[in-house]
């Protein structure tokens, strides 16, 4: 996918924060397929973007690490580095594009 105007922001939830955590976006793709959930990050002057991931759960317990923190696993992934950096630019572009101030800072 090399046209960033293929992907629409569906939602743009902002979050006032003083980390690089910029906000939650949902995206859809021309097939109408929308993905949650995807984490935006910024800061020292670049982007990024994190795919969804959900807490793991047996038998309607979460799991937990050593020090309790939750263990979560993705919910989808590229399974090519070069496809995923594509996708970040597209959403990143897509955001700039629908929510110009979504990201905070410029890049």
């Amino acid at each position: 996918m090399s046209d960033p105007r293929a992907l629409r922001i569906a939602a743009w939830k902002p979050v006032q924060t003083t980390s690089t955590f910029r906000g939650a976006a949902s995206v859809t793709f021309p097939s109408s397929f929308c993905l949650h959930g995807i984490s935006v990050y910024s800061g020292g002057g670049k982007a990024w973007i994190k795919l969804p991931r959900a807490p793991v759960v047996i038998r309607g317990c979460d799991i937990k690490q050593a020090g309790g923190k939750p263990v979560f696993e993705p919910v989808c992934a590229f399974h090519d580095r070069r496809a995923f950096e594509a996708f970040e630019a597209n959403v990143l572009a897509a955001l700039q594009r629908d929510f110009p101030d979504a990201i905070g800072e410029s890049l």
